[in-house]
Order: C-alpha cells, then sequence, then structure tokens
C-alpha cells in the first residue's frame, strides 16, 4: 500500500484506537502520533480532537506535557464502575475487564475525590491494602480516582436546605448516591427558592477530581406534602424520564395512519381460531393471547404475540426511545410506557374485536407433556374475548356462565397447564410463592387498601404457556445459530444456601439437601401456612438475580438449558430484540439459513451492550416499584399513628424485625432503638429476645404491633410489640 492511498484514510475513533494498539508506543504527543498514523495534514485538527475525546472517554489517558497513552497499556491504571458502601464511608471500584483485573479495587472516602455510585472512572492503583475491617476481606489493592469518566448518575431530589450562608439539599434515596452526603448550591441560583421546597438538582457531567462542584437548580417541584411531588420526585430519583420526543411523536403519528391491508395478505390468517387474552383487570396493555385445543390425548397451543418489530424498525426514534426505556414500569396509578401510548394501544395491543398482525407460536404437546412439534408463523389473528384473570377463574371453576367454547378452551387450557407445571417440576424447576402487593386506589387516586393478592388457577395457565413459547423460541434460535439475548439464572452460591439450610432448621423445618427436588418439597410442606412467606422470601433471597446476557447459560430455577424472553416486546426490549432475530429466519427458507448471514460481530457486540443494559434497569425498576409501594402504603397509614394492627414476622435481624400486617398487607420495621434496652440476638434460631418485656421474637409468629410513626421522606413505617 503507498503511502497516497493511505493517508488520511484512518479519521474514526474505532480506526485510531485499532492502529494505535497496532502499533504498540510509547506515551506521545499529538503530533507524533499523527505522523505514526499518516494523518493527512489537512486532518489534524481533527485528529487532535478525536484523541482528546479519547482521553475523556477513557480509551487513551493524558499524561503530563500532554502526551498520550493507552489506557489499558498502563499497569497501574484501571477503568470500571464505582460502587460505594451504604454509608457512602468508602467504596470500590469494580474493573469493566475482570479477566485482566478480577478482584475489585478499595477506595477509600477520600480518594473517591467526588465519584458518586455508578460513576464510570480512572482509578490508579496506589498499593495493596491489608485487611482492616470486616467488610473489606483479604488483601485488596487500593486506588484514588484520577478521572471521572462518565457520571452514574447526574439529577438529584432533595428538599433545599440552609446552614448560615451555605444552600444545599441531602440527595433523596440511598446514602451511597454521593461520597459526601449533601450537594451545595450556589447562592445566586437558590436565593429565590424557598427553603423546605423539593427540588431538583443536577450536576456537571465534568468533573475535575477533588475540586469542589455545585449542582444546579433545575426545577422546584413543589412541598414534600404534595403526594403528586413525592410520587414525581421519587420517578426523578431514579432517573425515570417520561417525556416523548417530538421526533418519536412524528413517527407514532405516521404509523396510525398506515394502512396493513397488504401485509395481512402475505400473513398466515388466523382470524378464524378462536382465541383469548387474560389479563389483569386493570390490564395497561395485551401482549398476548392464547388458543388451546385438544385432540385426542394430546394438545395444539398456539400462543400470539404482538408483531411489535413490524412496526418498530430498528434504528427510529421510537427505536431509540425503547432501546433507552428498556422496559415500561408498572406503578400503581402510573404507567411509564417503553413505546408511545397511541401505538401501543391502537396498533400493536391484541384488543378484542380487532384485526391484528402477531407472531404465533404453535405447540403440539402429547399426554405426558412433551413437545412433539414446534412451528413458528407471522400470522394475523382476532382476538375473540379480553378476559381478567378472576373472569377466566370463574370460568374454569364453573362459577361464570359462558358460550361453550370459551368453557371448553379454558378447561382444555387448565388441564395443559397442570401438566407442563408437574413436567417442569419434575424435571427440577423450582416454583416459589411469592404474592404480589396490590395497591387498591379510589376515583380520587387516593390510596384505599393494600392487599396480597391470591395466586388464581388462570395466573399459572397463562404463566405455563408464555414460559414453554419462550424456550421454544430459544431452542429454535440456538439451533439456527442466531445470536440472541438469553434469560439466565445461574445455580446459587454454596455458602448462601448453607446460610439457607441453617435458617430453614431454625425454624424447626427439615430439609435433605438443598438439590431442587427437596427444595421444591419444603415449599409444599410449607404452602398455605405462616412459615410459607419467610421461607419463599428467605429462598429468593439466596437465589442470585436472573440476567440477560449473549451467553449460553442455562436458567437454574426453570430447569432449562436455553430460555429467552419473546413474549412481552411492548414492554421488554429484549423481546423486541428477540422477535428481530426470529424475523431473520422468517425471511429465509430453512435449506438457506447460515449463521454467518444471519448474525455478525456487531449483532453480539450492540446485543450484549443491550443485555447489560437491560438487567441493570431491570434492577432499578424493581427497587423503584418497592420504594413507590412503600410510599402508598406511608400514605395509607399517615393518618392511622397509634392504632393496632395484626401482623406476621417475616424477617428478624440482629438490631430489628420486619412485620408483614394482615390488613392492609403492609410491611413495617420494629427497630431496637424503641426497646429500652438491647436486644439479644440468637442467629442459631433468628430470634431476637427482649428482656424488659420478657419477650421473644422469631420468623412467622403471629404478633400484634401498634403504629408509632410514619416517616414520609424516607418511606419508612416504625411498628412496637403490644
Amino acid at each position: 500500500m503507498n503511502d497516497q492511498k493511505k493517508r488520511g484514510r484512518i479519521r474514526n475513533k474505532h480506526e485510531i484506537m485499532e492502529a494505535l494498539r497496532a502499533e504498540q508506543f510509547k506515551p506521545s504527543k499529538a503530533k507524533r502520533l499523527s505522523k505514526m498514523l499518516d494523518i493527512a495534514d489537512d486532518e489534524y485538527v481533527n485528529f487532535k480532537h478525536t484523541l482528546a475525546e479519547l482521553a475523556k472517554e477513557g480509551q487513551l489517558i493524558r499524561l503530563p506535557r500532554n502526551r498520550y497513552a493507552l489506557t489499558d497499556s498502563c499497569e497501574k491504571l484501571i477503568i470500571g464502575k464505582i460502587q460505594t458502601v451504604k454509608s457512602g464511608e468508602y467504596g470500590f471500584l469494580i474493573p469493566d475487564d475482570k479477566e485482566a483485573h478480577p478482584d475489585d479495587v478499595y477506595i477509600s472516602r477520600r480518594d473517591l475525590r467526588g465519584a458518586m455510585n455508578g460513576d464510570r472512572v480512572l482509578v490508579r492503583i496506589k498499593r495493596r491494602r491489608r485487611r482492616r475491617r470486616r467488610e473489606q476481606e483479604g488483601r485488596l489493592e487500593a486506588g484514588v480516582v484520577e478521572k471521572i469518566i462518565k457520571r452514574g448518575k447526574t439529577s438529584f431530589v432533595g428538599v433545599l436546605q440552609q446552614a448560615g450562608g451555605q444552600f444545599y439539599i441531602i440527595p433523596q434515596g440511598d446514602k451511597s448516591t454521593l461520597p459526601s452526603h449533601r450537594i451545595p448550591l450556589a447562592r445566586s441560583d437558590a436565593k429565590d427558592v424557598g427553603v423546605g421546597e423539593k427540588i431538583l438538582v443536577r450536576m456537571p457531567e465534568e468533573h475535575n477530581p477533588g475540586a469542589k462542584v455545585y449542582g444546579e437548580i433545575v426545577e422546584v417541584l413543589g412541598s414534600p406534602l404534595d403526594p403528586g411531588v413525592e410520587e414525581k420526585a421519587l420517578l426523578v430519583e431514579f432517573g425515570i424520564d417520561t417525556n416523548l420526543p417530538e421526533d418519536v411523536v412524528r413517527e407514532e403519528e405516521a404509523l396510525l395512519l398506515q394502512d396493513w391491508t397488504e401485509e395481512i395478505k402475505r400473513r398466515e390468517d388466523f382470524r378464524n381460531v378462536y382465541c383469548v387474552t387474560i389479563d389483569p383487570s386493570d390490564a395497561y396493555d395485551f401482549d398476548d393471547a392464547i388458543s388451546v385445543k385438544k385432540n385426542g390425548k394430546g394438545y395444539c397451543l398456539m400462543v400470539h404475540i404482538a408483531d411489535v418489530s413490524y412496526f418498530v424498525k430498528e434504528g427510529t426514534a421510537i427505536d431509540k426511545m425503547a432501546q433507552e426505556r428498556l422496559n415500561s414500569i408498572y406503578l400503581p396509578g402510573t404507567v411509564i410506557p417503553m413505546l408511545p401510548e397511541a401505538l401501543t394501544k391502537q396498533v400493536a395491543c391484541l384488543k378484542e374485536g380487532e384485526d391484528k398482525l402477531a407472531k404465533t407460536v404453535i405447540i403440539r404437546i402429547n399426554e405426558n407433556g412433551e413437545t412433539e412439534e414446534t412451528k413458528f408463523v407471522k400470522s394475523v389473528i382476532n382476538n375473540k374475548k379480553r378476559l381478567s384473570y378472576e373472569e377466566a377463574e370463574e370460568i374454569i371453576e364453573g362459577r361464570l356462565q359462558t358460550d361453550d367454547e370459551i368453557r371448553s378452551m379454558l378447561e382444555a387450557s387448565a388441564e395443559l397447564a397442570e401438566l407442563l407445571r408437574t413436567r417442569r417440576i419434575r424435571r427440577g424447576a423450582i416454583d416459589m410463592e411469592i404474592p404480589e402487593e396490590k395497591v387498591i386506589l379510589g376515583a380520587d387516586g387516593s390510596v384505599r387498601d393494600i392487599v396480597l393478592e391470591r395466586r388464581l388457577r388462570s395466573h399459572n395457565l397463562i404463566e405455563e404457556f408464555m414460559l414453554i413459547a419462550n424456550q421454544s423460541v430459544a431452542e429454535y434460535l440456538k439451533k439456527a445459530g442466531v445470536v440472541f439475548i438469553r434469560r439466565v439464572h445461574e445455580p446459587p452460591d454454596k455458602e448462601a444456601m448453607r446460610h439457607f439450610e441453617t435458617f430453614v432448621t431454625s425454624l424447626g423445618l427439615h430439609i435433605a439437601s438443598t438439590k431442587t427436588n427437596d427444595l421444591q418439597k419444603l415449599l409444599r410442606a410449607v404452602s398455605g401456612k405462616p412459615l410459607s412467606l419467610p421461607v419463599n422470601y428467605a429462598l429468593l433471597r439466596s437465589m442470585r438475580r436472573a440476567l440477560y446476557t449473549t451467553k449460553e447459560e442455562g436458567h437454574f430455577a426453570l430447569a432449562a438449558d436455553d430460555y429467552t424472553h419473546f413474549t412481552a416486546p411492548i414492554r421488554r426490549y429484549v423481546d423486541l430484540t428477540v422477535h428481530r432475530a426470529l424475523d431473520r429466519l422468517l425471511m429465509r427458507p430453512r435449506q438457506k439459513w447460515s449463521a454467518k448471514d444471519i448474525s455478525s460481530e456487531t449483532d453480539y457486540e450492540t446485543l450484549s451492550s443491550v443485555a447489560q443494559a437491560a438487567s441493570e434497569k431491570e434492577e432499578t425498576t424493581d427497587r423503584l416499584e418497592r420504594e413507590f409501594l412503600k410510599l402508598k402504603a406511608c400514605y395509607l397509614l399517615k393518618d392511622r399513628v397509634g392504632e393496632t394492627f395484626d401482623g406476621l414476622i417475616v424477617s428478624v435481624g440482629e438490631r430489628a424485625f420486619w412485620v408483614l400486617l394482615s390488613r392492609p398487607s403492609v410491611e413495617g420495621v420494629v427497630p431496637e432503638r424503641l426497646f429500652k434496652r438491647r436486644l439479644e440476638f440468637d442467629p442459631a434460631t433468628f430470634t431476637l429476645t427482649s428482656r424488659e418485656r420478657k419477650k421473644s421474637f422469631r420468623i412467622g409468629q403471629q404478633i400484634k404491633v401498634r403504629l408509632v410513626a410514619v416517616d414520609i421522606p424516607s418511606r419508612t413505617i416504625l411498628l412496637f410489640p403490644v
């Protein structure tokens, strides 16, 4: 290759990084690097800007005298995310490259230098640190933050406070969001805002470690006494954006005007196949419909899923918004949808009596619950009936009169679901009973009650059909050699299971081993009894979180080698990516399948990134939903301080125990500080004893408690034994 052809060809960041890695250069100035890479003279200014951007992103490190070096070539420099402990007193760097740096790096409070929980940073290793306290296990390397590459979070909510001449907020939420628990505000920014108002503050993206940083007031939310303000503040606290970009609105309007007649002609026509949707009575969207027909001793199951990938194309504004949001969030009285509302409800949802585009999974199952044949097609369906779980349950039990077609289909569905569940349990799946709280709202939006939802056969029916559809899609994509996002669940940590075994034994229960079959026997033994909730919660806490990944791993709790999420593309972005992977196969005849054609390295990298982000967003959403429920519980009980309630002790710690009230189904805490003397904790029996009251408190115990206080800002309900 001659110089003329080579000069000026290396321009974008990726090409520059590839070229620099190939050169194995020593730390150098921009001019020397440009000559090394044969950058044309007229491209030099752009090249310098690109180097600066790469340094800002942490891919390069800028050394004294304006020299650049590859970050990963400097042994004492590591890039990763900061994870601070709850107190904010210190933190750890979780390295990006776990193969090169398998151990976390200890960062003292001083050496965090303004870095916050979740920030992506560049850390310099200082020395190896000896163990000094229990939390810092083993011999960890210690480091200091040299550069904040990207803030994990820039917006914070808090009440405006003033001490002397200094205005500040203490961020709402977990203390680990900041190394020092207050954000100072410029006097000029805060002087016109009333002290005591709840405000939204933004931190600057760029920050020199060690320098004092002031937050900027972005919005005055209002009085903390206003429930609407508290709910909005909670969304901001968790970084939830509810705004709809203008380009998304334009695309949505165009989709609403489209005619699908020609597309319908190209699809399998299942409009005469009897199908129904079964969802909560207050469901926002309808992703899935089912059809079941009994054929002799076997069954034909059809799972119809809204064909969102047909409407939402990759790279569009709607797709970009969906990828940002990653999932819909369902809160009492509030929904933050992944997709625009009109697109969801008018175009994609499988509404009753309307022709809708779908992808249909057809599964033929024999009398033993074994899959004999699976087929995937693009279809058009017409949902004949929209049922709630309660209505479906009443039909199955014969308590609600309906037409013969619905009744016979639901009876066959219940039979098939039980067959599938039995087979799943036999192969080693774990079926936990974790009831969900349901917030009952009045017409004015106020909280009227919080109840535990009873698990119905109709819930199990839909769950089993979605499980087998998801598993069938995963097996199909794997066989084709397609890169796709899997739903995986690693086996539990052995130490965690030993703790669980100790806990169960302390309750007077017997467990032969922690193998899945014995765990399931234990769950059956406590089902319907006071210990059911504590045991199920403890087992859930002993398990690892299920995650999204492109790696070939199985799902422990489902006892499945291959599993994915396919059945909810309206509300989960991962499902939308799986639909697109399936689209590639459905567009090609089977004999023309080629892993090279339908998968690429770009797919793997892009989907791996989506998978990681989706796992993180799911965890954030779970925390938000829990905190929102706590807030609603506080509003429900705030005027009932002093009242007595029946409850069940569901958890015991060294300095507190937690009680689930019978009605409303709200959890509160009984902290040690409410007693005159310290409580004695017995780790062998998970029991707290109060000598002054001559009482012991243990998991599974029925108890009467008095509501002592409701703290709305911290979303805490304080209880005390009667």
